[in-house]
Parts: structure tokens; C-alpha cells; sequence
């Protein structure tokens, strides 16, 4: 009679019997991966001290014991009793004079929700995007302790954003583009340059008398073309679905973009131009995509993180790209206005490109 117990038995037993027999093949080919994995530093790096780097960056803005901090706008007109709430959650606040300039900070990402007074009443509007879970929070946080501090005589009232620039999605679509060209570039080029090294097809190419410069470019273009339909096809989805438009310049839309796709085909090739391993390839390029994708303000608002740590996210290329499509999308920004972030990501492109060229193994 089959019984599950027994045969749980017998698994055992026969492991145990495998690991005391020396030249078991079960045990040798055990051996024979262990041995692989230890022979690797740089798969040790990944394996455990990435995953450990990652999670204390990260936990920077998430794993606090305190209420989470978000960044609201207020105008001049609020009551005091509103300033003192906010300083009690800990909330960053940023006050404006006008209820345009607090819409504008909604637009950037750099406040959740806006908070107004109308002129000769004692009641509060909270201004606010009903899909964003973050503003839902700061809401709730704030009513709660302001009633419990000024009820009954507190009024609250709350006005959902639903034109086009102030919605959630209008923060996240052009994130979302920014994400997919990074994507695009460290993946299907730096993995692509990787492959084939490990293919041996670069000393073919090598042995040709075409250029270097020309080979790498090549992949550039290809590269450049691909994206152009990747962010096409979401720019088209998101604009039939969502509405989605860009206000801004078009050509300030177009040069940004192929700017950002330069700088992280840059940091590809550096990527690429030592690695002859796929873990080691795959371990770098998570180094670059996954940190830059979790803090660089894709999903939400970075400006949760400490100062010190907003004064790098704001430098990073993802940061320099995703912040300056939204003011194009959302804010109608011109090509003078995002210029600064365009010669950026061309200056760290090139300077990539050239260290990757300079430290290149075609071999």
C-alpha cells in the first residue's frame, strides 16, 4: 500500500546514502556548482551584499517607525491650527501665494496634496487626485488629527483633480517613458554587447577593418529606432485612453528623450565593456535599473527622502529625464526651459561612452 510518509522516507534515505558516497555523481556535480559560484567574487557581490545595499537605500524613505512624511502646499490664508498639525505628522510644507503655484508643485510631484483657505470663511479645501494612495493618506492623516484638535467647528471640504496636468496619471505616463528608454538601452543594448562577447563574436568584428566608433554607433541607431516605437506606442495608448497630451514643445519633447536614450546607451556600453559573464552582466545592469527605477520618482513623489538623499536622486539620469518630460507633458515646458537637463544627459552619455571605449575588451 503507497503510503506518502514512506516515500518521504525513502527520498531522505536516499539523499543521505548519495552525500556519504565520496564520488557519487549527485554529489559530484553538487560539488562541481558550488565550487562554480564561489569561484566568482563579483556573483557573491550580487548574491548577497546587492540585495542588502538595495534594501538599506530604499529603506531610507520607507521603513521609518514615524508617520510616513509627505509634502504638502498650503496657502497663506490657512489657519494656524493647520501649520500645527502639519508640524506634529512631520509633513514638509511648502507655502504659496497663489492657488496656481500650489496646482504647479501637484504637477511636479513635489506635494501630494494642496491645501487652501477661501477668502472670509473658517473652512479648509484639500485639493487632491482620488488615485494617488499617497494624497489619500496625507488627507486622511491631516482631517483625522485636525478635527480631533478644532472639531466641531472645523469645516473640511475636499475637490478632486480631474483635469488633464493634475491627475495621478498624468505623473506617472511620463515616468513610465523615461523608464521604458533606460529599459530599452541597458537591456537591449548592454545585454545585447554582452552576448555577443560571450559569444566570441566581437573578435570577429574586430578583426574587420570597420571602426569601433562605427560598430558601437551602430548599436546606438538600431537602438534609437526601437525606442522611437516603444514610446510611441505608449505615448499613443496613454493619449486615446487617459488623454494624455504634450503641452510643451515638441521638438523640446523629441530632443530630451533621444538625450536620456543617449545617456543610458552610454552607461551601457561602460556596462558592457568588461563583463564576459551573463550573472555578472545581469547583476550590473540590476545595479543601475533597479535603484534608479525605485527612487527616481517613476511611481511616486522622491521627495519623501531625506534632503541629503533628494540632493543625489535629483542628479541621476532617470531623475534629470522623467522630471523634465513631465514639465513637458504636464507643465508646457519650452526647449529653454529643459535645456540644462537635455546638456546633462548628453555630457554623461559621452562621458560613458567614451570611458566604456577607452576600457573596452573585444575580446
Amino acid at each position: 500500500m503507497y503510503s506518502p510518509e514512506g516515500e518521504c522516507t525513502n527520498i531522505l534515505s536516499y539523499f543521505a546514502t548519495t552525500m556519504l558516497q565520496k564520488h557519487h555523481p549527485l554529489l559530484q556535480l553538487l560539488l562541481m556548482h558550488y565550487r562554480e559560484f564561489i569561484r566568482e567574487p563579483v556573483a557573491l557581490f550580487w548574491t548577497f551584499v546587492f540585495p542588502i545595499a538595495l534594501s538599506g537605500i530604499i529603506g531610507l524613505g520607507f521603513s521609518s517607525d514615524q508617520t510616513p512624511k509627505y509634502s504638502v502646499a498650503v496657502t497663506t490664508q490657512v489657519p494656524q491650527r493647520l501649520h500645527t498639525v502639519l508640524t506634529q505628522l512631520q509633513y514638509k510644507t511648502t507655502i504659496v501665494k497663489y492657488h496656481e503655484e500650489g496646482l504647479l508643485l501637484l504637477r511636479k510631484g513635489v506635494a501630494v496634496l494642496l491645501v487652501s483657505s477661501p477668502l472670509a470663511t473658517d473652512s479648509l479645501v484639500f485639493h487632491y487626485d482620488k488615485h494617488n494612495e499617497n494624497a489619500q493618506t496625507a488627507y486622511l492623516n491631516i482631517s483625522n488629527l485636525l478635527l480631533s484638535i478644532a472639531a466641531p467647528e472645523q469645516k473640511i471640504r475636499t475637490t478632486q483633480l480631474t483635469t488633464r496636468g493634475n491627475r495621478y496619471i498624468d505623473f506617472l505616463i511620463p515616468g513610465l517613458l523615461a523608464m521604458g528608454l533606460m529599459n530599452s538601452a541597458l537591456w537591449g543594448m548592454g545585454w545585447s554587447l554582452v552576448d555577443m562577447r560571450i559569444k566570441k563574436l566581437l573578435r570577429r568584428i574586430v578583426a574587420t577593418p570597420l571602426s569601433r566608433y562605427l560598430f558601437l554607433l551602430s548599436h546606438f541607431i538600431m537602438r534609437y529606432v526601437f525606442a522611437t516605437l516603444e514610446v510611441a506606442a505608449l505615448y499613443i495608448f496613454a493619449y486615446f485612453l487617459f488623454d494624455i497630451h504634450i503641452t510643451g514643445s515638441f521638438i523640446a519633447f523629441v530632443l530630451l528623450a533621444s538625450a536620456g536614450l543617449w545617456a543610458f546607451s552610454g552607461i551601457s556600453i561602460l556596462i558592457a565593456s568588461r563583463t564576459a559573464n551573463s550573472n555578472v552582466a545581469n547583476g550590473l545592469i540590476n545595479a543601475v535599473y533597479l535603484p534608479m527605477s525605485l527612487v527616481s520618482g517613476v511611481f511616486f513623489n522622491y521627495h519623501g527622502f531625506p534632503d541629503w538623499v533628494v540632493n543625489i536622486i535629483e542628479k541621476l539620469p532617470l531623475t534629470l529625464l522623467a522630471d523634465g518630460l513631465r514639465e513637458i507633458f504636464n507643465e508646457g515646458a519650452t526647449l529653454e526651459q529643459v535645456f540644462t537637463k537635455i546638456l546633462w544627459l548628453l555630457v554623461i552619455g559621452a562621458a560613458t561612452f567614451l570611458l566604456g571605449l577607452k576600457i573596452y575588451k573585444w575580446y
